[in-house]
């Protein structure tokens, strides 16, 4: 049986970091995760440590510079639920591979797991970062580029045994805490 894959994502300013942060870690004692990080991190200090490692242009960052890209990633909740432990962590893992080989590693900050809430997803923060050093979300996420990053990155789940079909309508199954972020 086919099932939707949904991958959606927010542009985050420094203001906004905290507050996902809270949402994010909330639950990491009990069945919530972080496929990045061990323990919890603070994503401020996170993303502006990246920033100052990668950043090379001269020019000073705005105030209102989009400073994290964070991504949602599940699918329908009956799809989820019906994998074994084992293939749900294999599902976010190959996600969250896909999204490091894209877009770097090193500025992925944090790959949070949320097995509390229904469906089950991960959160995926991202600092975007140009091959040309610069902080620039809405060159790296055009509207063109988030269209092919959907094929692309359901290719890929696909290749790796997931049968999934793209998502076409935003209007699919919401995400309870997370559907005003997004």
């Amino acid at each position: 049986m086919s099932s939707f894959f949904i991958i959606r994502m927010q542009k985050l300013k420094a203001s906004d970091i905290q507050e996902v942060q809270f949402h994010n870690q909330q639950g990491m004692e009990s069945i919530n995760y972080d496929l990045v990080n061990k323990r919890k991190i603070d994503y401020i200090k996170a993303v502006e440590r990246r920033i100052e490692q990668a950043v090379l242009t001269k020019k000073k960052i705005r105030r209102d510079a989009v400073r994290l890209c964070e991504f949602l990633i599940t699918s329908e909740s009956k799809f989820i639920e019906n994998l074994s432990v084992k293939n749900k962590k294999r599902f976010f893992i190959k996600a969250l591979e896909f999204l490091q080989e894209k877009y770097g590693a090193e500025n992925i900050i944090y790959a949070s797991v949320h097995n509390d809430e229904k469906p089950p997803h991960m959160h995926v923060g991202l600092v975007p970062i140009t091959e040309d050093y610069r902080l620039n979300a809405n060159h790296i996420f055009s509207r063109l580029n988030l269209a092919m990053l959907q094929d692309d990155i359901l290719n890929h789940m696909n290749e790796e045994g997931f049968n999934l079909k793209r998502s076409v309508s935003s209007k699919q199954e919401n995400i309870a805490v997370s559907s005003s972020l997004f």
